[in-house]
């Protein structure tokens, strides 16, 4: 039977859903509900469905930035060059493409080195190790034969450093010089570099002049012997020969 208009409404009630479930005022509602242990449950699987729905999207943007790292490591990169040390070979701005070495170090190869700086250096190999390398009347010499550079320009000479004029590499070690002499800070002046210091190499077209010996040696400097020079950045200790180049007179080797 209807109920009268005056007669109060009873409120609805809500049979409980759980045994610690508690009586909740809902204000917009007017009635009773019960907050139970199974709302809670829902909420906690409503997160869990948020963070599954951003999961792939953090794994997709954690392996790109993995696959980046990956390959700047082990595929190369595109660098640009600053400076004027390999000019003319590489002018200033030229972007060049830098790939891992996965061979051996070659003479005349243009590599990508760590000299202690915070950019890395781009210089030409020149000494490979166990060679003895000279620097006499301009010109370099590897283990007293002449090494003749077409990249480097006419009248430009290779000149030493700090009175090192010779120097013998370790078992690891090379020689670096950059093609603008005058120019360039290369092992004249830090001394050889280890092969670790190498970090790649610069592909070079298969036309690109290379380094070759000449007929002209360098003849001995008698009884001069080597004595250990001081340590110079962040390399290794080479040993430099202190040779009195007056002695060897202007008929012994003509250039």
């Amino acid at each position: 039977m209807a109920q009268s208009a005056s007669s109060p409404r009873r409120p609805r009630s809500i049979a409980p859903l759980g045994e610690n479930s508690s009586p909740v005022a809902d204000s917009r509602q007017g009635i009773c509900v019960q907050a139970t242990g199974h709302m809670m449950f829902l909420h906690c699987t409503r997160q869990k469905r948020w963070g599954r729905s951003y999961l792939p999207l953090i794994l997709a943007v954690f392996a790109a930035f993995a696959g980046s790292a990956v390959g700047r490591k082990f595929l190369g990169s595109v660098s640009v060059v600053t400076g004027s040390s390999m000019a003319p070979t590489f002018e200033e701005g030229t972007r060049v493409y830098t790939s891992p070495i996965s061979g051996s170090v070659n003479r005349g190869d243009v590599v990508v080195m760590d000299d202690g700086k915070e950019d890395y250096a781009i210089k030409r190999i020149v000494g490979l190790p166990g060679e003895t390398v000279y620097l006499w009347r301009g010109y370099v010499f590897i283990d007293r034969k002449i090494l003749l550079e077409p990249y480097v320009p006419k009248r430009v000479y290779t000149l030493p450093r700090l009175r090192a004029a010779v120097f013998e590499l370790g078992p690891n070690q090379y020689f670096v010089l950059g093609d603008n002499r005058p120019e360039s800070a290369d092992s004249r002046l830090y001394g050889p570099v280890e092969r670790k210091q190498i970090k790649k190499r610069i592909s070079l077209a298969d036309s690109t002049a290379r380094a070759y010996f000449g007929p002209v040696r360098l003849p001995p400097f008698g009884s001069t012997q080597p004595h250990r020079a001081p340590f110079v950045g962040k390399v290794s200790k080479f040993r430099s020969l202190n040779v009195d180049i007056s002695e060897l007179g202007k008929n012994n080797l003509v250039l």
